[in-house]
């Protein structure tokens, strides 16, 4: 029973990892941060660079990008969005997962 449940356990938590990582505009958002496509002119945010159509919605970035640095995966340095180390690790993850799975939203969506 205690093999069944675990296994269980497992199969699940991995395709709910999978599908936030295939389709997550946060994890997309540290993608284009670790690009480079991402950046303040003006105070205003800047997302010419980035070739996905989940761009356009600007509030929702502007929350991931708030979501993001409050939990530590990226920081602004002068008008330009860095990953931190827990945000390089975190993407690492994703896409070796994307990878490993061939996750097509992943790979419309992130570089």
């Amino acid at each position: 029973m205690v093999l069944v449940v675990s296994i269980l356990g497992f199969w699940i938590s991995t395709q709910f990892t999978l599908v936030n990582v295939d389709r997550s505009r946060s994890f997309y958002v540290l993608s284009w941060i670790d690009a480079g496509e991402v950046t303040t002119v003006g105070g205003q945010l800047d997302l010419s660079k980035v070739d996905s159509l989940e761009k356009l919605n600007s509030d929702a970035i502007q929350s991931r990008l708030a979501e993001q640095t409050q939990r530590g995966y990226i920081e602004n340095q002068r008008n330009n969005w860095v990953l931190t180390k827990k945000g390089k690790s975190l993407l690492k993850i994703a896409n070796w997962l994307s990878n490993k799975f061939k996750l097509t939203g992943w790979s419309s969506n992130a570089l």
